[in-house]
């Protein structure tokens, strides 16, 4: 239950952040806050996203900088474990030499 009205107030702590981002585009912190929020709600490649954007507003940013490159490296080895789990839909060819 507790967990549910975390989430919750997760969810509106976003669409008010989503609103303020609206509003005003160039408040790095805004951006930083955002991006921690869907982490929090495990939105990897939103949260990137948030964090590139604050870095495009600051890009001397140090928070967003080190969430950027945090989640782009989760992101990468996520997407080749992807890969590697996937199974080929057909058999490969195996050369041999003659």
């Amino acid at each position: 239950m507790a967990l549910n009205r975390r989430g919750n107030r997760v969810n509106s702590i976003i669409n008010d952040l989503t609103e303020a981002v609206e509003l005003r585009s160039d408040n790095v912190k805004v951006f930083c806050l955002l991006g921690k929020c869907y982490e929090m709600k495990k939105m990897k490649s939103e949260a990137k996203a948030a964090f590139e954007e604050a870095l495009k507003t600051e890009p001397s940013s140090y928070v967003a900088r080190a969430a950027f490159h945090r989640l782009r490296r989760q992101c990468n080895h996520f997407s080749v474990l992807n890969s590697c789990l996937r199974f080929p839909s057909a058999t490969p060819v195996i050369k041999t030499k003659s």
